[in-house]
């Protein structure tokens, strides 16, 4: 493990990029690859613990660098591997916290006080620093709404005696306002922390994750009277994404035999007899959702979410694919993007939704507006650099560390362990040697 005269980014966050396949992972990954195409060096950390009959029996950090696992470590351990690379030289550009979730608060503030000088990006990639519920529903799964926690808005929830697990995290943020940023990937987001958390409204930065490119002229064609529809349901198979709403609607449509053909597109063992299943991923060699639309020929794609997303990356997949978008009204920046750009319909509940995919015929003529009143999409979708502009500089430097920490047995056999555990998940991951 070495810069060779690289400055290094430092990324920490929740989960293990080779095993989670959430919108999260998805922008770690793509910032590694950003980052390492300008010779910036990637540290990517996640927590790794365990526990049996509330006892811990250990607690590490993961460690990925530039894509590569390299070990298991404690936060003493982190500190002086980051130290002695940016000793010899290059120098820590900044730290991105992107999720707090299974990390525990002390070893975070460990890390953060041995760099002191350097500026923090703190993601708003969902709304856990505001609830302990980061989709911001409630016990019913409806949306609570902005503002913090309290009992006369919450008192009924289950999930308001938890509410000071978010406070907590709220205080470590406060504790570095003065060198972090809250980046939030839309204005949808950025309008439910300034309204929830008002003191950090001067802290927060828009940086959306991708940019358009270019004109895509395909599935542009006026579908034609009769012609049956393709509609389908993007994303995972979720209550949360609206999988059960979806369902039921197309089990209405089927019995009103409306003349829509419907699929699934994601990735997903799950089966319904009138839905075909259409693999797509994110990695390496697998299909993308704009490519799947766009080889089906998918006309109309149902993003039903129940809480508010605060980007979605599938809307932007739709845009490139010219799709016609049916969502929900609090289904956050999909809501925001599908009025700002004219490229759908926004439905206030279930039943409107049923109704609409009941009526083949009131879908077609909504289609075929759209297609005729509205800009193409892009033609591709690229990662926004911006994030990169924004983290360049001279970086952090420290004096060189010389004293190493030593292995246990323990520890060898748990990190050979978890290496299998992760190979038999994953076999395409990538190691690296051991660092020393």
């Amino acid at each position: 493990m070495h810069l060779n005269g690289r400055n290094l980014i430092l990324s920490i966050s929740g989960g293990n990029v080779f095993t989670s396949f959430g919108g999260t992972e998805k922008v770690i990954i793509s910032h590694q690859h950003m980052f390492n195409a300008n010779n910036i060096a990637y540290l990517y950390l996640y927590p790794v613990s365990k526990q049996w009959r509330n006892q811990e029996l250990y607690r590490y950090w993961g460690m990925v660098f530039d894509g590569k696992f390299y070990g298991l470590y404690t936060t003493e351990q982190v500190v002086r591997i980051i130290s002695n690379l940016i000793s010899h030289d290059g120098g820590l550009l900044k730290i991105h916290i992107h999720h707090l979730k299974n990390v525990v608060m002390k070893e975070l503030e460990h890390i953060l006080d041995e760099f002191l000088d350097v500026e923090i990006f703190f993601y708003g990639h969902d709304y856990y620093l505001i609830c302990e519920e980061y989709t911001l529903r409630n016990d019913e799964g409806k949306y609570c709404g902005e503002g913090l926690p309290c009992k006369q808005k919450c008192g009924d929830c289950n999930k308001y005696k938890f509410s000071h697990k978010a406070q907590q995290r709220r205080q470590l943020v406060d504790k570095y306002r003065d060198r972090m940023r809250l980046i939030v990937p839309s204005d949808a987001p950025a309008k439910i922390f300034r309204e929830s958390i008002p003191d950090w409204s001067e802290k927060i930065q828009i940086v959306y994750h991708q940019r358009q490119e270019g004109v895509y002229m395909g599935n542009r064609t006026p579908i034609p009277e009769k012609t049956k529809i393709k509609v389908a349901f993007c994303g995972l198979p979720s209550e949360i994404k609206g999988w059960n709403s979806w369902i039921d609607a197309v089990d209405s449509a089927v019995a009103q035999h409306s003349n829509i053909e419907f699929y699934h597109m994601g990735k997903s063992t799950k089966k319904h007899a009138h839905v075909m299943n259409v693999s797509v991923g994110f990695k390496t060699n697998e299909l993308t959702m704009t490519e799947a639309l766009r080889q089906h020929n998918i006309d109309c794609v149902v993003l039903w979410s129940q809480c508010p997303e605060t980007y979605s990356y599938v809307y932007y997949e739709c845009l490139a694919a010219n799709t016609f978008v049916i969502t929900s009204r609090c289904s956050g920046n999909i809501a925001e993007q599908v009025k700002r750009n004219r490229t759908g319909i926004v439905l206030e509940n279930d039943e409107q939704l049923r109704i609409l995919l009941s009526d083949s015929s009131k879908l077609a003529q909504l289609i075929n507006e759209m297609r005729e009143n509205v800009p193409c999409g892009p033609s591709i979708l690229v990662e926004n650099e911006e994030i990169v502009q924004l983290s360049k500089g001279e970086g952090y430097r420290v004096s060189q560390i010389t004293n190493k920490s030593k292995g246990t047995i323990k520890k060898h056999i748990i990190e050979t362990l978890y290496i299998w555990s992760l190979k038999r998940k994953n076999p395409t991951c990538k190691f690296g040697g051991k660092y020393d």
